[in-house]
């Protein structure tokens, strides 16, 4: 074992010249070690971390100069560097998945592929998300996910999960055979090319997470990954109606802002355990909405076929059934024809869509266009058993209306049925 011995006086430490070019230490610095004895012996060991921090100071220090995009750079310097649970194996995975994001991240967040769980969002959120580069759109999602675990060894993991969920939409990935669609698996796949990720106890729990984020959840963490990237999602869709309407020189009503931040800043339940029904549909606030002009949408499609199938069809006893899709084409009509950020952002969120469609029947519900009697209250619909004059039994789910809502008199409506819609002989709810 090396030993160093230093006497009182004189002060110092002798290093031989052909080691001098290498590293030069301070006697101030260790003189802590010796100022309470005339004479110490130092163990190399014990003076070797002084240099060995000075190293890892100096390859932090370059590991940032590598980083060209300002907000990949921002990141990292923010959340990573010096950060205790970024020591080690969990540190390098996360550099290298900003290095990737670094050097190819300005491609687009979403990916129209046949086969890909975000191509068949609707058109115009498509389009608009589409103008968000990954990397922003992966940064959102990290931070979202911090917030949820700012402290403790689960931000490792969290901001791992964040940084990687999206990375197969890179163009080396897509290349390589992205034309089988579904970006989860090809994330999947790169993040097991990383050969410090396996070294990670938590791997396992984040590929699970990645997997899934477009899927259903099996646990508590993938719903936590599933819930920061709506949010995220939300914020940029929120983000670009706010600049729109800033544009045209329309300005945001209070309402609209507050629903919109609302919406985006609920905190995930990720400590809950993850269930197979659906969260509770909530009300959110739309002031634009007029009962008169939704009711307008939805009449021409009652009793009438389409590429030989119904949508919406009255019945004798004074009912009017319409299936929620339905419903939600008539939303979508509305916020078009006025704008509506919160309608644009529903397009990728299923409990928002869920929610904007109770607030609606709740508002025809006080316009007494709703079938009350046939939903439970907190509800936007239910299933319901369509029997045929053929002994055909048939299940869907609709939103039932009362007929005065779309005419005068049960007879109008009856009168104009096609097609199969004439032998619906009875329909009652699925559940007593």
């Amino acid at each position: 074992m090396g030993l160093i011995c230093i006497m009182a006086a004189p002060l110092s430490l002798v290093i031989p010249p052909w080691r001098r070019d290498r590293k030069r230490i301070a006697l101030k610095r260790i003189s802590g070690l010796w100022s309470k004895r005339k004479e110490t012996a130092l163990r190399i060991e014990e003076i070797a971390r002084l240099w060995r921090a000075d190293m890892q100071t100096v390859e932090k220090e370059i590991e940032r100069s590598h980083f060209e995009n300002m907000e990949v750079k921002r990141f990292c310097e923010t959340h990573i560097d010096g950060r205790t649970y970024f020591n080690g194996a969990a540190g390098e995975v996360a550099r290298k998945l900003l290095r990737l994001l670094d050097k190819e991240g300005d491609c687009p967040s979403v990916v129209g592929t046949e086969g890909d769980p975000e191509a068949s969002l609707e058109k115009t959120t498509f389009g608009v998300l589409a103008k968000v580069p990954l990397y922003e759109h992966t940064i959102h999602v990290a931070e979202e996910m911090i917030k949820e675990n700012a402290t403790g060894p689960s931000v490792a993991k969290s901001t791992i999960a964040a940084l990687a969920h999206d990375i197969g939409k890179l163009p080396r990935y897509r290349k390589s055979g992205y034309s089988l669609g579904d970006h989860p698996l090809f994330s999947v796949t790169a993040l097991e090319t990383i050969p410090q990720f396996k070294k990670l106890s938590y791997a396992k729990e984040i590929l699970q997470a990645v997997r899934d984020h477009h899927g259903r959840p099996r646990d508590s963490f993938s719903q936590a990954l599933r819930e920061a990237d709506q949010r995220a999602r939300r914020r940029e869709l929120a983000e670009h109606a706010k600049a729109y309407k800033e544009e045209n020189g329309v300005a945001a009503t209070a309402s609209s802002v507050s629903a919109l931040e609302k919406t985006y800043s609920t905190p995930a339940q990720a400590d809950k355990p993850v269930k197979d029904e659906p969260k509770k549909p909530g009300e959110v606030e739309l002031p634009w909405f007029s009962p008169e002009r939704f009711l307008e949408k939805l009449k021409p499609r009652v009793n009438r076929m389409e590429g030989g199938r119904w949508v919406a069809f009255s019945m004798s006893d004074g009912y009017v059934y319409i299936q929620a899709k339905t419903m939600w084409e008539a939303v979508k009509a509305l916020g078009k024809e006025i704008n509506d950020g919160l309608i644009a952002m529903a397009a990728a969120d299923e409990n928002l869509r869920r929610d904007i469609l109770l607030t609606i029947v709740q508002r025809l519900r006080g316009y007494g266009a709703i079938a009350d009697d046939l939903i439970k209250e907190g509800y936007f619909g239910g299933e319901f058993v369509v029997r045929m004059r053929d002994g055909k039994v048939l299940k869907g789910f609709y939103t039932p209306f009362r007929a005065e809502a779309f005419t005068e008199t049960v007879s109008e409506l009856e009168s104009i049925k096609e097609g199969r819609i004439r032998d619906i002989v009875d329909v009652s709810p699925k559940y007593e």
